[in-house]
């Protein structure tokens, strides 16, 4: 197993006066909220504790219930960490080896790829077993319905290797599923009580658990998908589906203690806390996995860099992402339920304010812009106003084809399939293989009702594409349509 090791000169980033810090993340975060950048809950913290902690936007847009702090929002992927906790606990207590294969505990899983992968080449995405939310359609399909874990570890998490294990690292949410039911097969109890009894109780962690769609939670935000001053609320999920890899929920408290408790040996002993917070496989020199967590170098201005233990999470409309810096004891927690995806510009001018740096003033949203030329004329007039501004307001937008392809598919999400179409077809038109776009322009075609054009953009995302994503997932759609012939 490769190890990752980093040789960095420390710079302390505690610079700036604490007395400001509260009102200078105050004003960075109205700004962002301003601009349709963030909405939902921000939580800072240094070795003194809560330096900053304030919501914005709604939980609930129908009830007029503003997002608050002790809003509560689906974790997606933060799951991982604590289902990797659960496995070391179950490890330090002799109930499991980190080296001890699948089928030592899953007798029933397939023998052939159950005898070759480990715990802990399931807990660093190193199993090769493949990723089955990365299925074709599984999103806009399998995971709305109700499964039995059974059934999903069957049909969904039972595929050949991708890979010899151990060789090489695919992010997977198979494995954490894997690892969900190991430690239920282990401990006897379901994954949400095991969780409650060994992790939430010790910390007081009162807000958080696993969902059920049993249990009604009191003060859960909605998602929404958003543009301009326009909400969708986001597609049904039945999140059990997830279970051990993305179906946890929290505050941002709670995630706090959850931070600081990692200072400390109230859940594990102190050598396999640290074997715990270590990265485990080498990725890329500025990138590792560990036991649920990423270990990362993110540059900074000025040739400066830092060091982070962090992960994020997105289920849906929800967006969640937890920075720890543990040489400083500090800790950066943003959750959204509007599907933000400005974290890490978020986390890069958080830490300059620690260092006593202006934070720079985000880009407006291109995509908001266009949408009111749609609304307001048409999607024709929202594309001319593009070319316009493109030519003569260079700074004041990012013209990159993420802020294009954001506005397109939003545009699905809200059912405007035509202007859809049209902005995924100037996608199309800046970059004639982008196999992402073909096969947008042949999912907006298919829920139009226009199934022959269709099959024409999907045939040309596979031809694009060849084996990536996009290409899959239009391969897929291309037999369905066919087979409806």
């Amino acid at each position: 197993m490769l190890k990752y090791f980093l040789v960095a000169v420390f710079i302390p980033i505690s610079i700036a006066s604490s007395a400001q810090l509260p009102k200078q993340f105050d004003s960075l975060f109205k700004s962002y909220y301003n601009k349709g950048l963030f909405e939902g809950t921000a939580l800072i913290a240094d070795s003194s504790g809560i330096v900053y902690q304030q919501s914005f936007g709604f939980a609930n847009r129908d009830d007029g219930i503003p997002n608050d702090t002790a809003t509560i929002f689906r974790m997606g992927s933060l799951e991982k960490q604590f289902t990797a906790m659960l496995i070391l606990q179950l490890v330090q207590n002799g109930k499991l080896k980190m080296q001890g294969k699948i089928s030592d505990y899953l007798p029933k899983y397939p023998v052939e790829t159950g005898k070759k992968v480990t715990i802990e080449q399931l807990l660093t995405h190193t199993s090769g077993i493949p990723n089955y939310s990365a299925l074709p359609n599984l999103w806009d399909d399998s995971l709305q319905l109700s499964y039995q874990q059974d059934y999903i570890l069957r049909h969904f998490c039972s595929g050949d290797l991708e890979f010899k294990p151990g060789s090489k690292y695919k992010y997977s949410n198979t494995g954490y599923f894997i690892l969900a039911q190991i430690i239920q097969q282990v401990t006897g109890k379901p994954l949400a009580a095991i969780l409650k009894e060994n992790i939430l109780i010790p910390l007081g962690m009162k807000h958080t658990g696993l969902e059920d769609h049993i249990t009604p939670l009191k003060r859960k935000a909605v998602g929404y998908y958003r543009l301009a001053d326009s909400y969708v609320n986001e597609p049904y999920i039945y999140v059990p589906n997830t279970l051990g890899a993305a179906s946890i929920y929290s505050t941002a408290f709670d995630m706090f203690l959850w931070d600081r408790a990692l200072y400390s040996n109230k859940l594990l002993s102190d050598q396999n806390l640290k074997w715990y917070c270590s990265p485990h496989f080498t990725v890329a020199p500025d990138y590792a996995y560990g036991f649920g967590w990423e270990f990362t170098r993110t540059g900074l201005p000025l040739n400066d860099s830092i060091e982070t233990m962090e992960h994020s999470g997105a289920i849906r409309a929800f967006r969640a992402v937890i920075f720890r810096l543990p040489k400083e004891k500090k800790c950066i927690i943003l959750l959204s339920n509007c599907a933000n995806e400005s974290a890490y510009d978020l986390f890069e001018n958080i830490i300059g304010l620690f260092k006593g740096n202006p934070w720079k003033e985000p880009k407006k949203l291109l995509a908001d812009t266009l949408y009111k030329v749609i609304r307001q004329s048409s999607v024709e007039e929202a594309i001319q106003t593009y070319m316009h501004l493109k030519q003569t307001d260079s700074t004041a937008y990012n013209y990159s084809p993420s802020s294009l392809e954001f506005l397109a598919e939003r545009l699905l999400l809200f059912q405007h399939y035509r202007e859809a179409i049209a902005i995924f077809q100037l996608m199309v038109q800046e970059n004639a293989d982008n196999a992402s776009a073909y096969f947008y322009i042949g999912k907006a075609y298919e829920k139009s009702g226009r199934p022959n054009e269709a099959i024409k953009a999907y045939q040309l995302a596979v031809n694009k594409g060849k084996n990536s994503r996009p290409a899959i997932d239009a391969a897929f759609q291309l037999k369905y349509l066919k087979g409806l012939r």
